[in-house]
């Protein structure tokens, strides 16, 4: 990886992590979703 900042959004915006990042992975690993934070001061 070089050494500018722009070199993270390259890696955000790949397939790759779009494909192994899923929001149930991020949720199984621990971390909150944003429409769970919402729902939480709003709920339905």
């Amino acid at each position: 990886m070089g050494d500018t900042r722009l070199e993270y959004w390259r890696i955000a915006d790949s397939r790759v992590t779009h494909s192994s990042m899923t929001n149930e992975r991020l949720k199984i690993a621990g971390y909150p979703t944003l429409y769970d934070e919402y729902l939480k001061w709003y709920p339905k």
